[in-house]
């Protein structure tokens, strides 16, 4: 029997994958789940739920002592609202809350799930870049000096401070909190997806693209790059990064780089919708999204808004070499997400 994990934010999107990915592996599984909140996407998931009202509840400290392993999916990834100071408190709170109780716990390895969002270019970075020179921190480490001139690798650091998203600016501030722990003594890895897609989106932030496109209410076609990736492979990836990462490491879990444009009319074909005539240049989008916030009384049928689609199309292309090497990461072709991507919103009424 290989021994307990918890997984939070199993009833999400992602957490759900992660949740399934360790179930077939022989992992059992602990969930922590709010009163209310729908577990139908995951009833094939053998879980052990634990309703809980936060993680501030007592009880956190009881699932934690019949863990090995804590994954943390709990973020809330792409959503942009919210006062910046106020989200930064409640999202590096949080994690402290967790990361505190798992030390006390004797908690044996952490994943912390970021996101791509987190990941910048720095001035020497993209100077180097142009230059087509090596990373020396990279070359220690054996891996390749080729990158691509515009792909974003774990080495890249966002600057806080250098957006006004509440979103970026709270997981960065989150994410800076590990390497405390870290030297506390606690086995800290981080997982840093790209955009993810895939079956089982309930509240699309990403997928509301796809549902925009199969729906025919996306008004303009995207620019951009987007790292496109499948949900299932994340999670397998995830599970990887627990079993091989090593602790105090991030790993990119990426997918497919391809243009935002291309993205739509690739899915608007699979879902024979028409694609949008007109183009939105790339630093528009921002724009656009917090006009259409404002103006419109629009209700989603998620949670999610446009600001979700405006992180997504500045999600530009990454790299998963580390991920490929250290831990045999590897991604199904983007034809497959998107066809099941369709399916699943079909079949669940989003279209």
């Amino acid at each position: 029997m290989k021994p307990p994990v918890l997984v939070t934010g199993a009833t999400e999107f992602l957490g759900a994958h992660v949740a399934r990915a360790f179930d077939t592996r022989g992992y059992p599984i602990y969930g922590l789940r709010r009163p209310g909140r729908p577990t139908w996407h995951v009833d094939d998931v053998e879980i052990e739920w634990h309703d809980v009202e936060g993680l501030e509840d007592p009880a956190l400290e009881d699932v934690l002592d019949d863990c090995m392993a804590v994954v943390d999916c709990g973020g809330r990834w792409l959503r942009n609202d919210g006062d910046l100071d106020d989200r930064r408190r409640r999202e590096v709170g949080r994690l402290r809350t967790l990361l505190d109780a798992s030390l006390r716990s004797g908690i044996r390895g952490v994943v912390y799930v970021s996101t791509f969002a987190t990941l910048g270019i720095s001035r020497e970075t993209s100077q180097r870049m142009k230059q087509r020179e090596p990373d020396p921190a990279e070359s220690e480490e054996g891996e390749t000096e080729e990158r691509d001139e515009e792909e974003r690798r774990e080495s890249d650091f966002y600057t806080p401070g250098t957006t006004e998203s509440p979103y970026v600016e709270a997981t960065a501030s989150a994410e800076a909190e590990i390497y405390r722990y870290i030297l506390e003594g606690l086995p800290v890895t981080v997982s840093i997806p790209g955009a993810i897609f895939g079956p089982g989106d309930l509240e699309p932030d990403a997928g509301e693209l796809f549902v925009r496109i199969a729906d025919e209410s996306l008004p303009v076609l995207p620019d951009g790059t987007i790292n496109a990736v499948d949900v299932r492979d994340v999670a397998d990836g995830v599970v990887a990064t627990l079993e091989q990462g090593r602790p105090g490491r991030c790993y990119i879990l990426g997918g497919e780089n391809i243009g935002a444009s291309s993205l739509v009319e690739r899915f608007a074909r699979i879902a024979d919708a028409e694609v949008p005539s007109q183009r939105l240049p790339d630093d528009w989008a921002g724009t656009l999204a917090r006009w259409a916030d404002r103006a419109t009384d629009w209700v989603p049928r998620t949670n999610s808004k446009w600001s979700g689609l405006e992180m997504l199309l500045h999600s530009g292309p990454l790299s998963s070499k580390r991920a490929s090497g250290e831990l045999n990461y590897r991604t199904r072709p983007l034809e497959t997400t998107l066809r099941d991507s369709l399916q699943w919103f079909r079949r669940n009424g989003y279209v």
